[in-house]
């Protein structure tokens, strides 16, 4: 069991670790701000930190959805259609004609 939790923690670290701005986002984001000013969070991290909001998603879901849909939402024309994509649609299962 330890094994797996120790497997667990080295996945999830990685995953944050993965999910932190590159070089590249750090210098554009870095152009804006005075010299000592703290860097703003990446767009992966601003979205991470949105999904975790939801009840039920963690770190792990978070960051998997980051990385399946991305953080730009304008591709999709509404919520129906992410929903569709990512097959979380309701179903409408009838059972012998029945509803």
């Amino acid at each position: 069991m330890e094994f797996l939790e120790n497997q667990m923690r080295q996945f999830e670290e990685e995953i944050a670790e993965r999910m932190k701005p590159t070089a590249e986002e750090i210098a554009r984001m870095g152009e804006s701000l005075p010299a000592e000013a703290p860097l703003p969070p990446s767009p992966r991290q601003e979205a991470i930190l949105l999904w975790m909001e939801l009840p039920g998603v963690g770190l792990t879901t978070a960051c998997s959805l980051v990385a399946e849909m991305g953080v730009n939402m304008e591709q999709f024309p509404t919520s129906a259609h992410v929903a569709s994509w990512a097959a979380l649609c309701p179903g409408n299962n009838e059972s012998a004609g029945k509803g």
